[in-house]
């Protein structure tokens, strides 16, 4: 098992955005799992968890914010890097005292962006030198 790659779940309802990191990730190495909405996110990790997930915080019905206080509730522990465009006061403590990992601005920077994955749920692949 030490050539599984990391998964990481990509949470956004944008379909481009959603692609555009599938793609990107993919070029890193990394399993991705695409969904369009928290829902159909949290459906899935009831029985399936991803090693971490990027997620969008302004979705239409279950934003980030509902999906962090859901996996929290149900005792899931999946590392979280949120993603968003719409930055507010409040939003990175809020989603820090939530359980994230981490807090990102779109546009995304690439390197920004693997860093904090490589920080939450390195590459299992990769082995230490």
């Amino acid at each position: 098992m030490k050539d599984r790659k990391t998964v990481v779940a990509v949470l956004d309802d944008e379909s481009k955005m959603r692609s555009a990191l599938g793609r990107l990730l993919k070029t890193h190495g990394y399993e991705v799992e695409l969904f369009e909405t928290g829902d159909a996110f949290l459906k899935t990790a009831l029985t399936h968890r991803p090693d971490c997930m990027l997620l969008d915080l302004h979705m239409p019905h279950t934003t980030g914010f509902d999906v962090l206080a859901s996996l929290s509730s149900l005792h899931i522990a999946v590392p979280a890097i949120v993603i968003t465009g719409h930055d507010e006061p409040g939003n990175a403590e809020r989603v820090y005292e939530l359980g994230a990992a981490d807090y990102l601005l779109k546009p995304l920077d690439e390197s920004t962006l693997v860093e904090a994955i490589e920080r939450v749920c390195p590459n299992p692949s990769q082995s230490p030198n």
